[in-house]
């Protein structure tokens, strides 16, 4: 597997939505040794395929949680009944998709994530994929009208907005190859949208950023134009 990536996929039915969260990690496969899924936080379930302490385990479920109701927050989003989250060490190749067909007020989420221990960049990582996957979701269950690439930069807009909420401030990025991964060729068509997307979200975010590097909690208007930029969503 050479790109990792994620793509989720969602049919309305009705009342139900049929949707799969597919996870793909590049990497050689090799065999992993994993602790069976264990329920921290309401309904956060880890799957450690990385070795954590239960100390390690509880602060990664602790904010998952409170990436969901940061999410929530700004998006005044669908109601999320459980997550399940496999954490993969790096240079690990996996992939897992995630099927459901469930209603929009009791929906599940299902993301395999990048981690070894003691990685905060990794932490906020998963989190940023988790609400990015999130926002997909949410946009086919409230039926928002709005173009795939407005999407895509919106789920690239809340990485950040939940990300400065949790941990207390933002880059705009977790990783350093986030930004030069934009520039890589070869992509698909929606890879490339994806990319371009995240593009045009880093570089609004870093217009509030400025000289500064970071943005914390609290300063400035970001989160003004967080909450502003999800309450006009229809």
């Amino acid at each position: 597997m050479s790109f990792s990536g994620y793509m989720t996929k969602v049919v309305v039915k009705g009342n139900y939505l049929r949707y799969s969260i597919s996870s793909l990690l590049a990497g050689p496969r090799a065999e992993m040794s994993c602790v069976p899924e264990q329920m921290q936080h309401n309904a956060i379930a880890l799957v450690d395929c990385v070795g954590l302490s239960a100390g390690e385990r509880a602060l990664m479920a602790g904010q998952f949680t409170a990436a969901s109701a940061s999410y929530q927050g700004f998006s005044k989003g669908i109601g999320i009944a459980r997550n399940r989250v496999v954490l993969v060490p790096s240079g690990v190749g996996y992939s897992e998709v995630a099927s459901f067909v469930e209603k929009p007020e009791h929906l599940s989420m299902a993301v395999s994530v990048r981690y070894d221990r003691g990685s905060e960049a990794l932490r906020r990582n998963a989190v940023r994929v988790y609400v990015h996957e999130l926002l997909h979701l949410n946009r086919a269950a409230a039926g928002w009208k709005i173009s795939r690439a407005r999407e895509e930069y919106l789920a690239s807009l809340m990485e950040s907005c939940v990300e400065m909420e949790v941990f207390g401030d933002t880059r705009g990025y977790a990783l350093e190859g986030d930004i030069a991964a934009t520039g890589i060729e070869g992509l698909s068509r929606s890879q490339r949208r994806s990319a371009d997307m995240f593009s045009a979200a880093y570089l609004d975010i870093r217009s509030f950023i400025g000289e500064a590097g970071s943005l914390s909690r609290g300063q400035g208007y970001f989160d003004g134009f967080c909450r502003m930029t999800f309450n006009s969503l229809e």
